[in-house]
């Protein structure tokens, strides 16, 4: 592929990332603020579309594609000295832990098949879930016992291989279950794959959901944020809704940061950001891991952590690849003020009839960026039904009076005004 670079870096050495996308777009930059060329490998047999958008293809010395064909791509990148390599987001996870140990750099330690970090199913078994909860795979062809089903509920369904909460949903009955099944197996996922027509069931875990963002360098791990969330709903599938980040050492979340650090030296992560979802029962019981990314959390504005504690997580993984001993002897930010997400949920399909008011959001005190959807008049808009699809996200910093008046603020916003001037298709 024809490409010219439009960048001048200092080291000879080059950082591999495997799919640059969504946050992991950011990466390059990172990489090359400390002197590092990036080469970077699209996989082109897993896709969508929707993160095509903000890559930027200018950022990279060179593009390889990957069709299929891992030794294809490690001779291309044999041509060159490799420093690292890095999953810049979900489909790149297996690729790049098979293109790290054919490179010198690994991401894992072996003790479990890559596959972990993309099915649930396999993740459950890992961390030995089987033998505290519920967990069935099912496939279209799978006999499903319903009337023991039908004593479990509430059952969780989801897809086995998806991201993001796309295809989720909480199910009080059985004819929810039948629903939740029969989408996960009319259509390929979100990464266009169709053999990953596979649900797993699971046992429904009440709690305090929280999201650990850790950097994993040479084997030693460092829990860099945690995120209180509250969850939305909408006919029983999950969507993002609100996020505080917690001070690190607040004791309520001690054991959730253990939990997190504990999967992770389960699963044999060495080299890697990881974003590790985590519900904590109000009990005695152990918190649960329900989903793990060997990668960067996605659809985040970098800039939040930049002005919460002085660094981001693209920063750290980029400073944990290049140099991993360093890495060990870096202290651990301090919080300087609070921070929260909102994320916005469309309330209805419809046809955008005028410009989103993006200023009415902008404008509040407190407000530290905003995350919007790229929507021109005219164009289609859907409802939000899982954490893929809202609106947007609208970032806030400050003191906690100030926090509380900018979150009431954005939802009457949402509530009250013209934001979501949509006309019925």
């Amino acid at each position: 592929m024809n490409h010219q670079p439009s960048i001048t870096t200092t080291q000879e050495k080059c950082i591999v990332i495997v799919d640059a996308l969504s946050t992991g777009r950011y990466l390059p930059a990172a990489f090359t603020s400390l002197g590092y060329p990036c080469v970077h490998v699209k996989n082109t047999v897993e896709h969508n579309p929707y993160f095509d958008k903000t890559f930027s293809a200018c950022l990279f010395s060179a593009l390889v594609d990957y069709r299929g064909d891992v030794d294809e791509v490690v001779a291309e990148l044999l041509k060159r000295k490799i420093a690292a390599v890095v999953a810049g987001s979900e489909p790149g996870v297996e690729l790049a832990i098979e293109l790290g140990k054919r490179l010198g750099y690994t991401l894992t330690d072996d003790r479990v098949p890559a596959a972990v970090f993309r099915d649930k199913t396999l993740l459950y078994r890992a961390l030995d879930y089987d033998k505290r909860l519920f967990i069935q795979e099912v496939t279209e062809n799978t006999h499903i016992d319903f009337q023991s089903l039908q004593r479990r509920l509430p059952i969780v369904v989801k897809p086995v291989g998806d991201a993001g909460s796309s295809g989720v949903r909480i199910c009080e009955g059985i004819d929810e279950v039948h629903a939740a099944l029969g989408a996960i197996f009319a259509a390929p996922d979100m990464f266009n794959r169709r053999s990953a027509r596979r649900a797993v069931l699971m046992s429904k875990v009440e709690g305090t959901e929280y999201m650990v963002n850790s950097i994993s360098a040479n084997g030693a791990h460092r829990v860099l944020e945690v995120w209180r969330t509250r969850k939305a709903f909408f006919n029983g599938s999950p969507a993002y809704g609100v996020a505080d980040l917690v001070e690190q050492d607040c004791p309520s979340v001690a054991r959730v940061k253990e939990v997190a650090v504990d999967a992770l030296r389960r699963l044999g992560v060495l080299n890697s950001a990881a974003h590790i979802e985590i519900i904590a029962p109000g009990d005695d019981r152990e918190p649960i891991v329900i989903d793990f990314g060997l990668h960067l959390q996605g659809l985040v504005d970098p800039s939040l952590a930049l002005a919460v504690y002085g660094t981001t997580p693209v920063l750290e993984s980029a400073l944990a690849a290049v140099n991993p001993r360093a890495y060990a002897a870096r202290p651990l930010p301090k919080h300087m003020a609070r921070c929260r997400s909102i994320t916005l949920h469309a309330p209805r399909d419809g046809i955008l009839a005028e410009n989103v008011r993006w200023e009415l959001l902008e404008s509040l005190p407190g407000v530290h960026s905003v995350r919007k959807a790229a929507l021109q008049p005219g164009a289609r808009v859907s409802r939000t039904k899982d954490g893929l699809s809202s609106f947007g996200t609208v970032y806030l910093v400050g003191d906690e009076v100030q926090i509380e008046r900018a979150t009431e603020a954005v939802r009457g916003i949402e509530r009250h005004s013209v934001f979501y001037d949509c006309s019925t298709a």
